[in-house]
């Protein structure tokens, strides 16, 4: 069909959807899902978006809503086929679309007769809801989630005959519950109980019928799998899981954890008796059921409400052992992962009696850890592992299945095995160096053994036996006797014996190896972990260093670890800057960068001013290179924020004091060599004059800026930003003596030429840049205004003030839509020295004879008394800057403004 064809035909078929004729309405629904549904699927999305364009959509729901039958059902057919265009989430069609579905269903909920269609719009709800959600809309840009909530209430139950309703309804509420997982209140939990609840009832009962098709159960186990996955969710919060579990303070958070119980009891039941007795059963290769299973059960052990003993004891007789064993098959890491987790879970439960896994630091989940390193290499057969056992090597899959068993069977001879290590290491020459072939698994077995040990101080000269190992192990090279593991990371970490050299090594050695930073985090000893990634920085090789500060910044994502970081960084970084030498750069750069990740929270006011010394000493040393004075620039910049934010002078002062500071990042803001220090020094003396007004601090040592080396910078887009940061500062805060100023110019002349250039430039930059420097460049043409009417140049004023290209500006803008202050303000200024230019100081009458032929600034005040009756003048901040710029329009053309106004 040619273009101009299926417009009209998009046209007509508006017209008649909006008529009340339903026979021309089914017509036109009828057009459109034939078209719709014989298009290619590229045709078929050109289609839907010109449709979508055409604001059909709202057409389509308006019939909606009044439809019944089959033209309902052609109208929802429709409503899919757009969910699945990108477009059809702008502009609020979806949000039509939600609404009327929403309207409609109220209504076919109240007639028994409606249910199979009420099935079918409640699909097309779901549609429209999963099309958002995989397109990365947020689910409240179209639909209210209090209003579906309500929906959902009146639909999920076990009563209705419709399996396509009942799987639809309890799909969106899996939706709506991932959707308020990230913020979840007590409110929610409220309302989504008592409808999860229900969801899950209702599928159960469908599960449970002796006589039905088999992909109704399929879908039922896949929703309740899903439904049960998001609940658990619902109750891994802080106060709730079993790690976490205290006692309750206020009456909300007893509320909350209340209904988080809730949650817990009609998970576990439901995972008891429906789920976990039949999931075994199914066969379907979709990966989806099982990973809600897997990931359900995960978030079960977690719970204060879960039996984890019975929920194992019930897996293991159900055979899920060898059931998630297979499952490790499926080709995607994280799926692997979940299942070497839940594994490791079910063994450390069952083994509960004859290990004491409660005193493992840092609790279930570092012992989970030790389990996966170990299943992760194991035979995919369970027959093999036994074999596997037989051989007489150490090997970590061979060395984890026989301390495995032999937990499970001596109960408490563990103890045994640390004494015995502990004497065949004190065995061990002292002053020789040990094969590192024999202090690798000693080193690993001893790690292993001390974590699972419930009471080191009983053990005979462990101490000793640590203090050798230590020595051993540096001996023997750290690198060639480490085992990638967490026990012997985790050991490493909380023994107080170990030395921080070794301690630094080992977390080295753990991330070289791409261990991940999640057991680091879970080590649950914050403290030292910190200490000793920042040892490995202070002290480790450039690669070390650069591992080391990615583990810090992961690390710091956790706002407790980040806190304590700062703490411990701030407090050393002082001596870090003092022993710098060029041997050391690589150390004194991670520092700055881990510095520039952890930004001082609770810093003295003398570690701010000795740090900001010591930054700027290290910033004029001729043997830094530029990368590491870009970053001494940044937290120089950071130490001079802090101490203007507690209104100390000091830091100040320690950058008007040393000229040479100021004259380095002179020279360096203005270099063309390197982009990020240019920037961050023009940064930072944008700041220092700033302050100086806001202290009111003079320089005694000014420092100028040729004009010339500014129109230069303005013209390099990368650095237009700041070099407009610093204009700004320089033309609007004035100070006798400020860090920088302008070179004092030669002669009148000169003033002139110099800032017309800068006058036409400035709008040049205008231009060519965004938001941000606009709004910068209309307070630095207003300062420009300002600078010639205070030198008493009238005619440079009148010049300036009567430039086509600033008429050209104001027009511009005022179609672009973006008003700010900083712009209104700048047509306040404009219009002043205007009438200062010219000597305009009364009202002039306009001259009648010249309406035909009205010049640039006439037709400039037209457009902005038509602006003036567009803008809201309720906008806060703006009142006095209007009121200013009309009376300065008054005085150019009383004509032009009401006398009212």
């Amino acid at each position: 069909m040619q273009k101009t064809d299926i417009s009209f035909a998009i046209q007509k078929a508006k017209k008649q959807l909006m008529s009340r004729d339903k026979a021309a309405q089914t017509t036109a629904v009828e057009w459109l899902n034939n078209e719709l549904q014989t298009e290619s699927a590229a045709a078929r999305n050109l289609l839907v978006e010109k449709l979508i364009n055409s604001d059909i959509v709202s057409v389509l729901c308006e019939a909606l809503v009044c439809s019944r039958g089959q033209l309902l059902m052609s109208v929802l057919q429709c409503l899919e086929i757009f969910s699945g265009n990108e477009k059809f989430y702008r502009h609020n069609h979806a949000l039509y679309a939600v609404e009327s579905i929403l309207r409609i269903g109220h209504l076919m909920t109240k007639n028994t007769d409606e249910v199979e269609r009420l099935g079918c719009a409640v699909c097309t709800l779901f549609v429209i809801l999963s099309g958002a959600k995989r397109l990365a809309v947020p689910v409240e840009r179209i639909c209210n989630a209090e209003q579906i909530f309500e929906f959902l209430g009146n639909l999920i139950t076990t009563k209705s005959p419709s399996y396509l309703l009942r799987f639809s309804a309890s799909k969106i509420l899996c939706l709506m519950m991932d959707h308020a997982l990230p913020r979840i209140r007590n409110d929610d939990l409220v309302v989504i109980l008592p409808l999860y609840i229900e969801s899950l009832r209702s599928m159960r009962s469908i599960i449970e019928q002796i006589e039905i098709d088999e992909k109704y159960i399929l879908n039922a186990m896949t929703v309740i799998c899903r439904t049960c996955a998001l609940g658990t969710r619902f109750c891994s919060n802080e106060d709730y899981v079993n790690e976490g579990s205290r006692g309750f303070i206020d009456s909300g958070r007893i509320v909350n954890a209340q209904h988080r119980s809730s949650f817990a009891l009609s998970t576990y039941s439901t995972m008891m008796e429906v789920i976990i007795p039949r999931a075994r059963e199914i066969k379907t290769s979709c990966a989806t059921i099982y990973l809600n299973l897997v990931s359900c059960l995960n978030d079960l052990y977690r719970l204060r409400d879960c039996n984890c003993v019975d929920l194992s004891n019930h897996l293991a007789a159900k055979g899920y052992l060898k059931y998630l064993s297979r499952l490790t098959t499926f080709p995607t890491q994280d799926m692997n992962r979940a299942i070497l987790l839940l594994l490791s879970r079910i063994l450390v439960t069952l083994s509960v009696d004859s290990l004491p896994a409660e005193n493992w630091p840092g609790g279930l989940n570092c012992f989970k850890q030790f389990i996966v390193e170990g299943v992760m290499s194991l035979p995919k057969y369970y027959p093999d592992w036994k074999l596997l056992l037989a051989t007489h090597g150490i090997d970590a899959d061979a060395f984890l299945l026989i301390v495995y068993y032999h937990f499970l069977s001596t109960c408490e001879e563990d103890d045994v095995l640390l004494e015995s290590l502990v004497e065949k290491i004190l065995t061990l020459p002292y002053d020789k160096v040990t094969p590192a072939a024999i202090v690798k698994p000693l080193w690993l077995l001893f790690a292993v053994s001390a974590l699972s040990h419930t009471s080191l101080s009983s053990v005979k000269d462990y101490e000793k036996c640590v203090q050798l190992l230590n020595c051993l192990i540096l001996k023997a090279d750290a690198h060639k006797c480490y085992t990638h593991h967490p026990a012997l990371l985790y050991h490493c970490i909380h023994s107080g014996e170990i030395s921080l050299e070794l301690k630094a090594k080992v977390v080295q050695l753990w991330l070289e190896s791409d261990g991940d930073m999640k057991s680091l985090i879970e080590a649950d000893c914050v403290e030292s972990t910190c200490h000793s990634l920042l040892n490995a920085v202070e002290t480790g090789s450039a690669k070390v260093v650069d591992l080391a500060v990615k583990g810090i910044c992961e690390l710091t994502r956790v706002k407790e670890s980040a806190e304590k970081m700062a703490v411990i960084v701030w407090e050393i970084l002082p001596r870090i800057l003092t022993s710098y030498t060029p041997e050391t750069s690589i150390n004194v750069r991670g520092m700055l960068e881990i510095a520039d990740v952890t930004p001082p929270r609770r810093v003295s006011s003398a570690t701010i001013k000795c740090c900001a010394i010591l930054l700027m000493k290290t910033f004029v040393r001729s043997d830094v290179d530029v990368s590491l004075k870009t970053l001494t620039v940044n937290q120089a910049y950071t130490m001079l924020l802090k101490s203007i934010s507690r209104k100390d002078s000091k830091v100040l002062e320690v950058f008007l004091n040393e000229s040479d500071i100021l004259k380095d990042l002179l020279t360096c803001g203005f270099s063309k060599e390197n982009l990020d220090l240019a920037t961050a020094s023009l940064k930072i003396l944008s700041l220092i004059v700033l302050s100086q007004t806001k202290l009111l601090i003079q320089c005694e040592n000014s420092l100028p800026i040729e004009m010339m080396d500014v129109f230069r910078e303005l013209a390099n887009e990368s650095k237009s930003l700041c070099i407009m940061h610093l204009l700004h500062v320089l033309l609007n805060y004035k100070m006798d003596k400020p860090a920088v100023t302008f070179r004092q110019f030669r002669d009148d002349q000169e003033r002139a030429i110099s800032l017309q250039s800068l006058y036409r430039i400035l709008h040049v930059v205008h231009a060519k840049n965004g938001v941000e420097v606009r709004d910068l460049v209309y307070s630095c043409l207003s300062g420009v205004l300002k600078c010639c009417y205070s030198s008493g140049d009238k005619e440079t004023l009148k010049n300036l003030t009567e430039q086509h290209f600033t008429a050209l500006l104001i027009k511009m803008t005022i179609v672009s839509g973006h008003i700010s202050t900083d712009f209104l303000e700048f047509l306040s200024c404009w219009l002043h020295y205007r009438k200062i230019a010219f000597d305009i100081s009364v009202a002039q009458e306009r001259d009648k004879s010249r309406a035909l032929s009205r010049d640039c600034f006439e037709r400039t005040l037209d457009i902005l008394v038509n602006f003036l009756k567009t803008i809201d003048t309720a906008q806060p901040d703006i009142g006095d800057v209007l009121s200013r710029i009309k009376q300065s329009i008054k005085i150019f053309d009383p004509s032009l403004i009401s006398p009212n106004e």
